[in-house]
């Protein structure tokens, strides 16, 4: 019956639009007036950040998505030899409104739907950088490890340049960068023989930055709103697990832990975070009797039920696969969140998670 019912959820699913992915986003957007640049790799060691505005991926992507490369563009007049680098990349959801010099504190958003770790997506490693040739791409780093963008922060990217491959002195080469792209990009640095030092930018320029091309895709998870506690206070916590909702995967599974053990649980899948039966979400639980400030995120088509394994407060966990079927959706939007029956939460009732968007690719 579970899997039956799943399957009608992401039925109900494929009603709704499809939106039409991209497979790059480059930023900034609608400036004309490139000029060169030698930063970030052509200069001596040093930690480079630029700040993106939410507003240029909003733009461009308009979704959640898994980031996996980014590529560097030539400037005018180009033509010079790169060489051999030794650099690491960070990326972090980061500040919605601009940066600050404070490095470290750019990797993260207070004000984010949930917060997130900044991701190492290029260890430290060599790579070669190509010819600066006007608007050609003179460099690609694939990720290692993929960033997901939270669809609401700025976007950070951290440049730690150990080596330019010329003896660490600044020689001339021109990246594609813009000093115009007002209050929709940062950019700041501070020198080092170790990039690692840097904590404090000792360069900060407003509305400039180079030329970044971001390569992404659908098929990403990530939660917002907040959760109300159960048993022992703990507030439980929804996650996935099984591989990503790309399709097809048979064995994508919902996961409640941080709960209470032997509980009823039930997984609510929905595709509307705005509206229930004419109310607007999230809807305040006291509207069902509840005492307290449990909130609901999601519309709900389909709830499946499961009750929780474990050994008491907080170390119950509950999981129920989700099907995803081999046809094509790519971009469609489900949202989903775990509602236990706890008579021994501080309410008396009920807990709840947070609440998850699930993108599919």
């Amino acid at each position: 019956m579970k899997m039956k019912h799943a399957f009608l959820a992401l039925t109900a699913l494929m009603l709704s639009p499809v939106v039409n992915a991209q497979s790059s986003a480059t930023v900034p957007t609608g400036v004309a007036n490139w000029s060169s640049n030698n930063f970030p790799l052509a200069g001596p060691p040093l930690r480079y950040q630029q700040w993106i505005a939410p507003s240029e991926f909003e733009a461009l992507i308009g979704r959640e998505v898994r980031v996996q490369s980014l590529t560097l563009f030539g400037g005018s007049p180009g033509g010079q030899t790169g060489a051999q680098i030794d650099v690491e990349i960070i990326m972090g959801n980061g500040p919605e409104f601009q940066p600050t010099q404070l490095m470290d504190m750019n990797l993260t958003n207070s004000n984010a739907p949930f917060a997130t770790q900044p991701v190492v997506v290029v260890p430290r490693s060599n790579h070669i950088l190509g010819s600066a040739t006007p608007g050609g791409a003179v460099i690609t780093f694939p990720f290692q490890n993929e960033f997901i963008w939270d669809g609401q922060s700025g976007v950070v990217v951290d440049i730690k340049m150990f080596d330019n491959g010329k003896g660490n002195l600044a020689y001339n080469y021109d990246f594609q960068y813009s000093p115009s792209a007002f209050f929709r990009q940062y950019r700041l640095w501070g020198l080092s023989s170790d990039p690692r030092t840097v904590q404090v930018a000792s360069f900060f320029q407003a509305s400039q930055g180079v030329t970044m091309q971001f390569n992404y895709a659908d098929g990403v998870s990530v939660s917002f709103g907040q959760g109300c506690a159960g048993a022992g206070n703990i507030v439980p916590v929804a996650t996935t697990e099984g591989g990503l909702p790309i399709a097809p995967n048979p064995i994508w599974t919902h996961v409640v832990h941080s709960a209470n053990s032997q509980t009823p649980a039930v997984l609510l899948l929905g595709v509307d975070d705005q509206n229930l039966g004419g109310l607007t979400l999230p809807i305040n639980m006291q509207l069902a009797g509840v005492p307290g400030n449990c909130l609901l995120y999601t519309n709900i088509i389909v709830p499946l039920s499961t009750t929780t394994v474990g050994g008491g407060f907080g170390a119950g966990i509950g999981r129920i696969t989700v099907p995803v079927p081999p046809v094509p959706f790519t971009g469609q939007v489900m949202f989903s969140q775990w509602l236990l029956f706890d008579a021994q939460s501080p309410n008396g009732v009920i807990s709840m998670t947070q609440a998850q968007k699930h993108i599919f690719g």
